[in-house]
């Protein structure tokens, strides 16, 4: 509570509130009985009210800085736990395709599969997997193949042989079963030819998910077999 003053004619002194003796208005401390006086100017109503708006203003001040650092923290936070998130989902939508492609196909997978099943057809040059379209609806794929030079042994007939099929032997005029065997040696020639162009590949899928190669076609040409692509 403030302390009461009272003026008196001339304006310069007030009553000590303890001891009621006059003292100069501008006195801290009352000259008689020691008795702490509040000062009149800066007791004064008017003078109270800036110290209170400053309060205030930095009041809101502190408040605006720690908003603004609030703020700051989460936008530094958001980004990480973000990335975070998508790494995780990364590395699990990564793994389910490979476990679903373990047994896809792919152009070295048939090529392996073409080179073991013409092993013992090819007597020379390659077969490349230039591409591969799976059917689906057919269970099956066709393989695109590019023939480079590749040589096979066929007989009379055109028809691909075993490259260790030979020729029969020319019989001997003597020989008792001449005309018989003469007749196998016009007909049952082994002849090597060689192909160099476009061919393609038939793969069967089963339901225990394995892919099978089983023909090779080039021209007019095939060779079946059954190989399990690995």
């Amino acid at each position: 509570m403030q302390p009461i003053s009272t003026a008196t004619d001339s304006g310069e002194n007030v009553l000590c509130p303890n001891c009621r003796q006059q003292i100069d208005r501008t006195a801290a401390f009352c000259s008689n009985c020691g008795h702490r006086v509040a000062q009149g100017p800066a007791s004064a109503p008017g003078n109270a009210r800036p110290r209170t708006a400053s309060l205030i203003m930095i009041v809101c001040i502190g408040v605006v800085v720690v908003l603004l650092v609030l703020s700051r923290n989460q936008r530094s936070t958001g980004p990480a736990s973000f990335i975070q998130t998508s790494e995780s989902s990364t590395s699990l939508t990564t793994n389910a395709p490979l476990q679903a492609s373990q047994n896809a196909l792919t152009a070295g997978k048939v090529q392996e599969a073409i080179t073991r099943l013409t092993s013992n057809l090819r007597v020379g040059g390659s077969i490349l997997v230039e591409g591969i379209q799976e059917l689906p609806q057919e269970s099956a794929a066709r393989a695109d193949l590019r023939f480079d030079g590749f040589q096979y042994k066929s007989d009379q007939m055109g028809t691909p042989v075993s490259r260790d099929k030979q020729s029969p032997k020319k019989p001997e005029v003597n020989s008792p079963n001449f005309y018989e065997e003469m007749y196998r040696y016009g007909t049952q020639q082994i002849n090597t030819k060689s192909y160099s162009g476009p061919g393609y590949a038939v793969l069967k899928h089963y339901s225990d998910s394995r892919w099978v190669l089983k023909e090779v076609h080039w021209q007019l040409n095939g060779w079946a077999g059954t190989v399990e692509i690995r």
